[in-house]
């Protein structure tokens, strides 16, 4: 069973981290953007509102980077780091979470998009000892363009631990509203 999870995740690393050397999508048109910077409201939302329901606050700082890969297949990174005050706890929680996007309608960075992905996390807190969690799970959303290189991101994640030193998150969340700049 540990060695069948410890496949999946390496083959999910190594088809994330892979895929990219095939290069930039050439077919796409030269006007095309191929590249996307955000800023996700999404998640830290969520942790605002989780926070406060035990009577603290969180400071999230969720940013995502996209290229286009192929035609339809685009590699999503989106690091974060988030600061939760509660009651007797202090916690930071640094997370990764790489994907592949498949956009079968349209061409780029626009449209309807789902695929799988990987997730790192990391938490340390004042009172228990460092947790790490590597999980694997999927993405589906919608990119709405704007003009002026301007989109809207929003989507949807979830993934579910495969290795992790404690069982204290074993399902990771993603919940992405964010706002991009392509170029």
């Amino acid at each position: 069973m540990i060695l069948r999870t410890r496949l999946a995740v390496i083959l999910t690393l190594s088809v994330l981290l892979l895929v990219p050397t095939i290069g930039i999508a050439s077919d796409l048109e030269t006007r095309e953007a191929q590249n996307e910077v955000a800023i996700d409201f999404g998640m830290p939302i969520f942790l605002n509102v989780a926070a406060s329901v035990s009577g603290g606050y969180a400071i999230p700082l969720y940013l995502n980077y996209q290229q286009v890969l192929t035609r339809h297949l685009t590699l999503s990174v989106s690091p974060s780091v988030a600061f939760l005050q509660q009651i007797y706890r202090q916690v930071m929680q640094l997370t990764l979470w790489l994907e592949l996007d498949w956009h079968p309608f349209q061409d780029g960075l626009r449209g309807f998009f789902l695929g799988p992905a990987i997730a790192f996390l990391y938490v340390r807190d004042n009172i228990s000892s460092p947790d790490t969690t590597v999980s694997v799970g999927g993405t589906v959303g919608y990119q709405f363009l704007l003009p002026a290189n301007l989109d809207i991101d929003v989507g949807l994640g979830l993934a579910y631990g495969l290795l992790q030193t404690y069982s204290t998150q074993p399902v990771i969340p993603r919940a992405v509203l964010a706002l991009g700049y392509r170029f």
